[in-house]
């Protein structure tokens, strides 16, 4: 990713394990993420637990609750959370697609603006504690 030529900044901990440098770890601090990923193009979401279905962090969520649009890695069950590749997020299975879509995102703005918003309306509308709390209980109906 540093040898893209894009400019970037990075935000998390483990990045200089990877010979990045990083403008330090923000876990925990959801009203400096959210100002952050608001004032971004593209927000970058990265999980270890890529294969296990419909797991990931709440990044991709975060992320998208801004408005600005999620770029993430692929991992099973997305769809059937709302994450559909070039609708709700962008999302690749490598390095050099993760690449290539943000170079083609960041030259497209009314697309990578569109899928934002998209992103947004799906988290504000599905994902937000009220509505899971609703499929919760929807889930639970009938249960002994």
């Amino acid at each position: 990713m540093a040898a893209s030529g894009l400019s970037f900044e990075l935000y998390g901990q483990g990045w200089e394990r990877a010979g990045v440098p990083s403008l330090g770890g923000t876990y925990g601090q959801y009203t400096r993420n959210a100002a952050i990923y608001a004032g971004s193009k593209i927000g970058l979401s990265v999980d270890d637990v890529r294969d296990k279905y419909c797991c990931c962090s709440d990044r991709p969520y975060n992320i998208a609750a801004t408005g600005c649009m999620v770029l993430t890695a692929s991992f099973p069950g997305m769809e059937w959370n709302g994450w559909v590749d070039g609708k709700t997020c962008a999302a690749f299975d490598t390095t050099a697609e993760m690449i290539d879509k943000a170079r083609y995102y960041l030259a497209h703005e009314v697309e990578r603006e569109a899928i934002g918003q998209a992103g947004r309306k799906l988290v504000h509308g599905r994902h937000v504690w009220p509505a899971r709390i609703e499929a919760l209980w929807a889930m639970l109906e009938g249960l002994p």
